[in-house]
């Protein structure tokens, strides 16, 4: 399957583009245009961009993976280099933070990713969950399910969560 594209970039490397400088971009002018452009095309993009964002977050690289994958980013310059599992990791998150609620249709999965036996595919999928805006109602099952988690990490971060979903705005929860 191809990666989805707008105006001749591909999902990568919108997502590459984006400066991720938590709302401080209003600061920055170029940086506001930038990042402003790269949510249009994610937003354009959105439908066929999950199953991708939905395996980037699971993505994990085998110690020979990495061997190469760094050796070959040794002679690349720095725009052409391959991405680790771990870079892959992030831009998942990061598209499911630009796509917003047009991420919905992931719900179902990123539930079940939370159940997972990795607690980093499991703590990805519940900042994806945040990130589309779950309803409360849907993500506070999920939270006390993580609450009882075996790892301590993801147990912590289901606390947290709880905390977060509490205080935000109530409008999120009825859309």
């Amino acid at each position: 399957m191809k990666e989805p594209s707008f105006n001749g970039l591909s999902l990568t490397e919108w997502l590459r583009k984006y400066i991720d400088i938590e709302g401080r971009d209003a600061g920055f002018p170029d940086v506001q245009t930038n990042n402003n452009e790269c949510r249009k095309a994610l937003s354009v993009m959105a439908t066929n961009a999950i199953p991708f964002l939905l395996a980037w977050i699971q993505a994990a690289d085998s110690p020979i993976q990495r061997q190469t994958i760094d050796a070959i980013n040794r002679l690349m310059p720095t725009k052409h280099r391959l991405l680790f599992a771990t870079d892959r990791n992030q831009l998942g998150v990061l598209g499911f933070k630009l796509i917003e609620q047009k991420g919905r249709p992931a719900i179902p999965t990123l539930i079940e990713l939370t159940k997972s036996k990795n607690p980093r595919i499991q703590f990805e999928a519940l900042r994806c969950l945040l990130e589309v805006d779950a309803e409360d109602q849907v993500l506070t099952p999920v939270i006390k399910r993580c609450e009882s988690d075996p790892d301590a990490r993801i147990r912590k971060y289901a606390e947290a969560l709880a905390v977060v979903i509490r205080f935000r705005p109530k409008a999120n929860s009825t859309n």
